[in-house]
């Protein structure tokens, strides 16, 4: 019986470390292997698809144009999640996004001030027992015709301001110098709608250096017309 213990004990014990072995990989996945050099994917996109095992990691990168935008979806999964993370490789506690359901995306607009491609890591680490497969899809696109677009709508805005400083220094100077006038335009208008009506005239109106002119010439009289009727006879 003593012997049956102690076996009982060592299967009691290895299934303990067993446990506890698998519980500081879930926890602390710094202590899983080292994964290779990350794998370099296709700049403007692809789709990716491996296995990983329990408590390891499976990095891949991605280096995109500084003006993009990005998505990835994880397609499949069997126990696994894929880490993202901007210029560095992600771990289970340092990333920016995780997708751990089939079906789920991530959309990234990239806008870095730098002139260099901008690198994207990838982490799949697997949760499962055995082998875990898996199966996402980065795809990329440029926004070049974006980029264009607000610089012509820019360089418009900045004209249409700069013709609309010009206009409102140089009308009042022309205002001020008789080229232009406002009240000229409605005295003149004012003066003809009274000369017309009072004499039997026609006033015409010319303005210089807002002062109005007036001239008027008589109407050409039109001779009475004479009517001749002969006379009756008796």
């Amino acid at each position: 019986m003593s012997q049956a213990k102690a076996l009982s004990l060592v299967s009691v014990a290895s299934l303990l470390v067993v446990v506890a072995t698998t519980l500081m990989m879930h926890t602390v996945p710094c202590l899983a292997a080292e994964a290779a050099s990350p794998i370099v994917l296709n700049s403007n996109g692809q789709t990716v698809s491996g296995s990983v095992s329990l408590g390891s990691w499976q990095y891949y990168v991605i280096y995109v144009d500084p003006l993009s935008s990005m998505t990835v979806t994880l397609k499949s999964s069997n126990q696994v999640s894929l880490y993202v993370k901007y210029n560095s490789v992600p771990t289970y506690n340092s990333y920016d996004y995780v997708l751990k359901y089939a079906g789920e995306e991530k959309q990234f607009l990239t806008l870095k001030n730098q002139t260099s491609n901008v690198p994207y890591y990838f982490g799949v680490y697997g949760t499962g027992y055995t082998s875990n497969s898996y199966n996402f899809d980065v795809s990329v696109s440029t926004l070049n015709g974006l980029a264009n677009w607000i610089v012509g709508l820019i360089v418009t805005g900045v004209i249409i301001v700069f013709v609309c400083s010009i206009l409102s220094i140089l009308i009042p100077v022309l205002i001020c110098c008789g080229v232009i006038t406002c009240c000229g335009f409605g005295a003149a208008a004012a003066a003809s709608s009274t000369g017309s009506g009072g004499t039997g005239g026609v006033r015409y109106h010319h303005v210089h250096n807002n002062v109005v002119y007036s001239d008027t010439q008589p109407i050409l009289q039109q001779p009475p017309t004479q009517y001749y009727q002969p006379p009756q006879q008796i």
